[in-house]
């Protein structure tokens, strides 16, 4: 799923690249989004109705699973 390669490790301090696919974060992505539009009550829609990239953009889903895929792979 991820890799994770050390590039330095000098005494305490280490450092690594985390590369995740793409197509985990848009997977992961769109099941958020559709789960929070069926639940959103957006300012200006009706309640649940507001379109998926509006709840998108308002709920920052594509950095919160980011997050989420670099901690799991930070846990492994």
């Amino acid at each position: 799923m991820s890799q994770i390669i050390e590039l330095q490790s000098e005494g305490l301090e280490k450092h690594f690249q985390i590369s995740i696919p793409a197509s985990v974060i848009k997977d992961k992505t769109d099941q958020k989004v559709i789960s929070l539009t069926a639940r959103a009550n957006m300012p200006g829609f009706r309640k649940f109705k507001s379109g998926s990239h509006i709840t998108s953009k308002a709920m920052q889903v594509k950095q919160l699973q980011i997050r989420r895929q670099y901690e799991a792979s930070i846990k492994k």
